[in-house]
């Protein structure tokens, strides 16, 4: 069975408007891990006592930007900032910078 002309064309379109959305998807993503990468290799040299988490301290001398945001960071208010309150820190930012607030 033979598809109408109309019918072809819609679907190579479709396929056309897609693929460069499809590859900058994938180009934020590998950006993406990239960064997350560099945050944890900077994180880990920060960590001068190897405990798994950033004193105010640590954050100032290996992260001053982390130690700039300390308090916000820090949601918990014990002191350290561990990787997961930034992954945390950085998906908030990431929503208000999208728009989302929920």
């Amino acid at each position: 069975m033979k598809l109408p002309s109309i019918i072809v064309l819609s679907i190579a379109l479709s396929i056309i408007t897609f693929l460069p959305c499809l590859a900058a998807a994938q180009v934020m993503g590998e950006k993406r891990q990239a960064m997350a990468k560099q945050i944890q290799q900077r994180f880990t040299a920060a960590d001068k006592n190897g405990d798994g988490q950033l004193s105010r301290e640590e954050a100032s001398s290996g992260m001053p930007r982390v130690s700039e945001h300390f308090t916000e960071i820090d949601t918990d208010g014990n002191g350290f900032v561990t990787l997961d309150d930034l992954k945390v820190y950085f998906a908030k930012r990431q929503e208000k910078r999208s728009g989302n607030t929920n």
